[in-house]
């Protein structure tokens, strides 16, 4: 029972880290290893810099009134900003 619980938190960890650089197997995997608590720790910490580098690429899309706040995909046809809703 403990190792299916387990199992189900590295998986979840997976999805957490799916869209960064070592994907979702890699997230998996290593939260498999070094336990999910310590990659979830780990995916947190680095979250601001993820998304900072998301921004970049053009990936996520802030207003200027809200940037470095929060971000997250905006629609491709509606670009908004995720915070407040303004037009982008």
């Amino acid at each position: 029972m403990l190792v299916i619980v387990y199992l189900v938190l590295c998986f979840i960890i997976g999805i957490a880290g799916r869209r960064r650089r070592l994907g979702f197997f890699g997230f998996f995997l290593l939260s498999v290893v070094l336990t999910p608590v310590i990659t979830l720790g780990w995916l947190l910490v680095t979250h601001r810099r993820f998304l900072a580098r998301e921004v970049e690429k053009g990936h996520l899309v802030i207003c200027a009134d809200c940037a470095g706040i929060e971000a997250r995909h905006a629609a491709a046809l509606h670009q908004r900003c995720i915070r407040c809703g303004a037009p982008v």
